[in-house]
């Protein structure tokens, strides 16, 4: 009718990775490298020394707290999709992990100085570098797939990318629980490449840059 309001505008939600609500599969991930922090830490002693795995997820995890935050609003949220990531009421997630990686600052603080199993045998920007160029590398490759298919991502494509960076975090998980129960009892020691660890940590980075 002449003079009456335009109707409000429905968003229309796409599928995301794995048909979970956007940014799920990046909760998940952030959240996992945040547990695996605190169990390497929880871990130390005097005799159990840190892997330099934690130098890896200590760079990834803040590289994650920024993405993840950053992303709200934009590929996260109810602009996006009809549930917050997980399911979980809004802004939980959030909470979470600010709480849990300021609580491990303040226990790595109050506990006091922490040494490495290994000397760190590259210059730890270099490590930087490859985070975020994997990053950006995923970020750009999204924007070339939504110039090729649109605006909704082919939901393949989100699939396998959330299952490799799945892969990677277990991967990383693995080299954790390596670290922490399988290679002390073993009377012949075995070290991990560091390139693998270094390749883990990018690709979980990569899906990041891929989502933002």
């Amino acid at each position: 009718m002449f003079g009456s309001n335009p109707p409000a505008t429905v968003p229309v939600y796409q599928r995301h990775a794995l048909g979970m609500p956007a940014g799920s599969i990046r909760a998940i991930l952030a959240l996992g490298v945040l547990g695996l922090m605190w169990l390497l830490v929880w871990r130390y002693d005097d005799n159990h020394r840190l892997p330099l795995e934690f130098i890896y997820l200590e760079y990834l995890m803040l590289l994650m707290l920024a993405s993840y935050f950053m992303a709200h609003g934009k590929t996260i949220g109810h602009l996006v999709s009809q549930r917050s990531p997980l399911g979980l009421p809004s802004g939980v997630v959030r909470i979470l992990l600010m709480a849990g990686y300021l609580g491990l600052a303040g226990f790595m603080w109050y506990k006091g100085t922490y040494q490495f199993e290994e000397p760190l045998t590259a210059p730890p920007f270099l490590l930087i570098l490859l985070l975020l160029g994997t990053f950006f590398t995923g970020y750009l490759l999204t924007t070339l797939m939504h110039w090729i298919s649109g605006a909704v991502l082919p939901p393949a494509y989100q699939d396998i990318q959330a299952w490799v960076a799945i892969m990677a975090f277990l991967g990383m998980a693995f080299l954790a629980m390596w670290h922490l129960f399988i290679s002390p009892s073993l009377t012949v020691k075995y070290d991990v490449p560091i390139p693998l660890e270094a390749a883990l940590a990018a690709a979980v980075g990569f899906y990041f840059g891929a989502r933002s």
